[in-house]
């Protein structure tokens, strides 16, 4: 939509506020939001994935032709609408904690997803290139407290977005003149 539809004032103030925000830390709040996106993710990629790929393999060959060559299911096309509403869940749920309980909160789930992580880069391993998709999105959510503006800065902005530090432990994004 941002290219193609919005008129270039509109496009300069969406420029300037993710300028304005790109290197600033998330809010408590949506560090612990992040936690649990970035978990639920994990767990899908561990837990679910597998079967469901085998399960959209085995259902393929007798759905429609526009399904199969045209919208050929993924495994996270298939969940990803559920994530989002477990999102939004998560979200209603945490939004009014206090700062204390946030932190006690972002400890535990932190640990949680520690424990995740040796399963997930097992099974994130023998991921597809059909599913390469599930890989570097929401899995990655809100690291390092940063705001997670990677792929909006490059879909935006084209070949004027750089990445300094693809690790983020550097000084994040810039914008470079093509003039």
């Amino acid at each position: 939509m941002f290219k193609r539809g919005l008129d270039t004032t509109i496009k300069d103030c969406i420029i300037e506020f993710l300028k304005s925000i790109k290197d600033s830390e998330l809010p408590l709040v949506n560090q612990v939001e992040c936690a649990y996106v970035r978990i639920r993710r994990k767990l899908l990629v561990v837990n679910v994935y597998p079967e469901l790929r085998n399960e959209i393999n085995r259902e393929l060959p007798v759905m429609p032709e526009m399904v199969r060559y045209v919208n050929t299911p993924t495994v996270l096309s298939e969940t990803y609408h559920d994530e989002l509403v477990a999102h939004w869940s998560v979200y209603l749920t945490i939004v009014n904690k206090t700062e204390l309980e946030l932190i006690s909160l972002y400890k535990e789930v932190s640990q949680l997803e520690e424990k995740i992580d040796k399963y997930y880069n097992v099974s994130k391993s023998s991921v597809g290139s059909d599913e390469r998709e599930l890989c570097g999105g929401l899995e990655i959510l809100g690291l390092h407290y940063k705001y997670a503006f990677k792929h909006i800065m490059m879909n935006i902005l084209g070949k004027k977005y750089k990445l300094i530090d693809e690790t983020f432990n550097g000084s994040g994004f810039f914008l470079q003149d093509d003039d």
